[in-house]
C-alpha cells in the first residue's frame, strides 16, 4: 500500500497547470553508513487531472501497490543538508505490492479449490480422548 501524503501545482512543457500527488510507501528499516539503524520511506509524485480541491481531500488515503527503485541515466540532487550527489535511480509507482503476484478473478468459480482428505481418528481400546476446543 501507498499513501498519498501531499500534492503540488506543476507545469507542463505546454505551459498548462497541473497537480501532481505525493505518494509514500511502507515505512522499511535501513542501516546508514556508521552502522546505526533507521526509519525510512521511499516517495514519488504522480500527475494527475484532479482539481486543487479533490488532491486536498485525496490527502492521507492509500492505495494498493507499491514504490520501487527503478534505474534511470545519472543526474545530480542535492539532499536536505546541502550536498550535491549523483544518483543513477529514481521511485515510481507500480500498481502492484511488492513481491505478491496479482491476479485478477472475475468469478468465484475461478478460484482455486482446496482438496482435503479426511482421515477420521480412532482412539485405541482403553485410551482416554481429552477433547480441545
Amino acid at each position: 500500500m501507498v499513501t498519498i501524503t501531499d500534492y503540488k501545482n506543476c507545469i507542463s512543457h505546454e505551459g498548462k497547470e497541473f497537480f501532481a500527488i505525493t505518494l509514500q510507501g511502507e515505512a522499511t528499516v535501513a542501516q546508514s553508513e556508521n552502522g546505526n539503524f533507521y526509519l525510512t520511506a521511499n516517495k514519488t509524485s504522480m500527475p494527475t487531472s484532479f482539481t486543487e480541491a479533490v488532491c486536498q481531500t485525496l490527502i492521507g488515503k492509500t492505495i494498493s501497490g507499491s514504490i520501487q527503485k527503478v534505474p534511470c541515466e545519472v543526474y545530480e540532487y542535492t539532499n536536505q543538508a546541502g550536498d550535491t550527489v549523483s544518483l543513477n535511480f529514481r521511485y515510481q509507482y507500480s500498481p502492484k505490492e511488492e513481491g505478491t503476484v496479482i491476479k485478477q478473478v472475475s468469478s468465484p468459480m475461478e478460484m482455486p479449490q482446496q482438496h482435503y482428505q479426511h482421515v477420521p481418528f480412532m482412539p485405541m481400546a482403553n485410551q482416554m480422548v481429552a477433547a480441545t476446543a
